[in-house]
């Protein structure tokens, strides 16, 4: 204000208004991180929106919502999301949060008591033609189990002793990519070797006695 009399002075007044911006928002309830299982039913492409509020009214309330954006990836049932939800308010103010869900995979799947190599005899060989069914679990529950079973047949290998190998290899692979293997072999004997049956002992004949040698006499083994 400014004032000037007939007597040519002057007087003046300034009054100054400072203006506070009003309190910044806080978001309501952020997600802490989590970790969970890659088959526990989370649902990863669930944006939720996020809430803000400075707690005032009037004109001076900032509140509302904002939808997340997600960065990251999954690969073979494991890895990591992160969930950012981004605000800045009429005064050039920004606040945000993030919010890190870790996956980790199910437990690994492994053979129900496979079976160790051995060695038999010729007679307990291996029907070739027979396959050997080897069952696979994780013991998870739900969503979380890995289960089944898978079946081999043996690759047969002759050896120049007459004795045989016979290998049986399982393999699975499962959803999140590991794989589990087994072999089991089994060392088939040579039979035993021939023996003559009822060979004749040596004689001594005089000549007269001697036997046809044109026709030799033939000798059974087994």
């Amino acid at each position: 204000w400014a004032f000037t009399d007939p007597c040519g002075r002057s007087i003046n007044h300034t009054q100054v208004y400072t203006l506070s911006p009003p309190d910044l928002p806080v978001w309501i309830n952020p997600p802490a991180d989590i970790t969970v299982a890659s088959c526990d039913g989370y649902d990863f492409d669930n944006l939720p929106d996020l809430s803000y509020n400075n707690g005032q009214t009037g004109d001076c309330a900032i509140s509302g919502s904002v939808p997340a954006v997600r960065s990251g990836s999954i690969n073979n049932c494991q890895g990591s999301y992160q969930y950012m939800w981004t605000f800045t308010d009429a005064c050039g103010r920004t606040i945000n949060h993030t919010r890190t869900v870790t996956v980790n995979p199910p437990p690994a799947p492994q053979f129900v008591n496979p079976p160790n190599n051995e060695t038999v005899n010729c007679t307990a060989a291996p029907d070739p033609g027979v396959a050997i069914v080897l069952n696979y679990t994780n013991n998870g529950s739900g969503n979380c189990l890995i289960s089944g079973s898978i079946s081999a047949s043996p690759q047969v290998q002759d050896n120049s002793d007459c004795s045989k190998v016979y290998t049986y290899q399982w393999e699975f692979t499962d959803a999140c990519n590991r794989t589990i293997s087994h072999t089991k072999t089994v060392n088939v004997l040579p039979p035993p070797p021939p023996v003559f049956l009822n060979g004749p002992a040596d004689i001594t004949v005089s000549c007269s006695a001697a036997p046809d040698l044109s026709q030799p006499q033939p000798l059974n083994y087994s």
